[in-house]
């Protein structure tokens, strides 16, 4: 009899310790999932990240590009007044702020009609 208890207790034993393993597999599976499922997201992420780095890196090129161009220009307008200047004394002539801002109102402002003899005056 004391074997068949020897026997009850060891399979008992091993019955209790394979259960305990399928728990603690399960346990492991689950977290293993979890895990998997934060490093996709923790990937995506960075995929984004790094995609709106590259627009930024894009944009700021595009927007170097358009000053250098537009210094290019400006460098050009300002050789062209130059050698305009000798020959043509109204292109030197200094327009204050002023007369730019008046200019400016009058262009942007709607034009006001007027009846009466001023007819075709600017």
């Amino acid at each position: 009899m004391s074997r068949w208890l020897v026997l009850a207790v060891l399979l008992i034993g091993l019955s209790g310790a394979l259960a305990w393993s399928l728990i603690t597999i399960g346990e492991l599976k689950a977290e293993a999932r979890q895990s998997e499922k934060a490093i996709i997201h923790l990937n995506q992420t960075i995929k984004e990240e790094r995609a709106r780095y590259e627009q930024a890196d894009r944009m700021l090129a595009e927007t170097a590009r358009q000053r250098a161009d537009a210094t290019r220009r400006a460098g050009e307008l300002a050789d062209q007044l130059r050698a305009l200047a000798g020959t043509d004394p109204c292109v030197d002539t200094r327009i204050g702020p002023d007369a730019a801002e008046r200019v400016r109102q009058y262009r942007t402002s709607p034009p006001v009609s007027v009846s009466g003899s001023s007819t075709g005056v600017d």
